[in-house]
C-alpha cells in the first residue's frame, strides 16, 4: 500500500465515547508490563512474557483503539510458539518512530525504559 502523506498527529477526537479513557488505561497497563524492547529501523517491538489470552485480548483492544486516533502507525501482534510470549509491533513511515518513542518513554518501566532512553542520541542508520 502507498504511504499516506497526511500529518503525523494523533486525533483523540476520532475515538468513540469512552475510547480515550480506555486507550489510556490499556496503554498504561500494557506498556508498564513490557519485558523486552527491540528497536527496529522504523519503530519498536515490545515483548510481553505473559502471553495469556487476557494479554492478547488487551493488546488487540489497544490496537483497535490506537489505529483510530493514530492511523499512521503500523500495528502488529505476534504470538510466539510454545507460550514464549507475545510481541506488539509499532512502526511507520519517516517520523513515526520518534512519535512512538515519545509515547513509550513515559510508560515503560525500569530496565526497559533505560534501554529506550538513549534512543535519539545517535542515528543507527548513519553508524
Amino acid at each position: 500500500m502507498p504511504e499516506n502523506t497526511q500529518t503525523l498527529a494523533c486525533d483523540l477526537a476520532a475515538l468513540p465515547p469512552g475510547g480515550r479513557r480506555r486507550l489510556k488505561e490499556l496503554s498504561e497497563k500494557l506498556f508498564r508490563s513490557v519485558d523486552e524492547l527491540r528497536e527496529m529501523p522504523e519503530g519498536f517491538d515490545l515483548g510481553f512474557s505473559e502471553g495469556s489470552g487476557q494479554t492478547i485480548e488487551e493488546l488487540a483492544e489497544f490496537i483497535a483503539l490506537d489505529r483510530l486516533c493514530c492511523p499512521f502507525i503500523r500495528h502488529g501482534l505476534i504470538h510466539e510458539p510454545y507460550e514464549r510470549g507475545v510481541w506488539l509491533h509499532l512502526s511507520g513511515a519517516t517520523g513515526v518512530k520518534d512519535i512512538i518513542k515519545s509515547d513509550l518513554l513515559g510508560m515503560v518501566r525500569g530496565r526497559v525504559a533505560a534501554e529506550l532512553a538513549p534512543f535519539g542520541e545517535h542515528d543507527p542508520d548513519t553508524t
